[in-house]
């Protein structure tokens, strides 16, 4: 009688790994946060703020390169390209990718989207460093869309691949 008990614990022991095997097996083990439409579209809209700015930006540096030394013109231009015409930008840039950041931290999982914004954040403070000591030429505007494009593409092909994996 007591070599049945050691059978049947071993039974029921075989019976319960079975049962969490199972379960185990066909429930879905997601190690990254799945996809999110609104940081997609947040991104998004953005980035097309961003690029919209930037344009601007470069327009005023195209046109500023043309114009004569001391002309009114050039005088005007280089105030509205200068930092305290910009300081607006900056401050709605980091209202909408704080809402987002915030919102990626709210998923389990999501450690990368929030480190791809927390280094978009970086990009935005030095573009913001290199505005208040003055843009030089247009391509100081066009390097500041190299490197915020290379933070939101960062973004944007997560966000897409998690899409992809559902």
């Amino acid at each position: 009688m007591q070599k049945a008990m050691p059978l049947q614990k071993l039974f029921y022991a075989l019976v319960a790994s079975t049962l969490l095997l199972f379960v185990f097996g066909c429930s879905h083990v997601r190690l990254i946060a799945e996809y999110d439409e609104n940081i997609d579209q947040g991104i998004t809209a953005l980035q097309k703020k961003t690029e919209d700015h930037l344009s601007k930006l470069e327009i005023k540096m195209a046109r500023i390169a043309l114009l004569k030394d001391g002309s009114e013109e050039k005088e005007s231009l280089k105030k509205e390209v200068s930092y305290p015409a910009s300081e607006e930008f900056y401050r709605q840039f980091r209202v909408d990718l704080r809402v987002l950041q915030s919102r990626a931290e709210s998923y389990a999982g999501n450690d990368l989207t929030v480190g791809q914004m927390k280094a978009l954040d970086e990009i935005l403070k030095a573009q913001e460093e290199i505005q208040k000591r003055g843009f030089q030429t247009v391509d100081d505007v066009t390097d500041m869309r190299t490197a915020f494009t290379r933070g939101f593409k960062g973004i944007l092909k997560l966000e897409i691949a998690k899409k992809r994996g559902n």
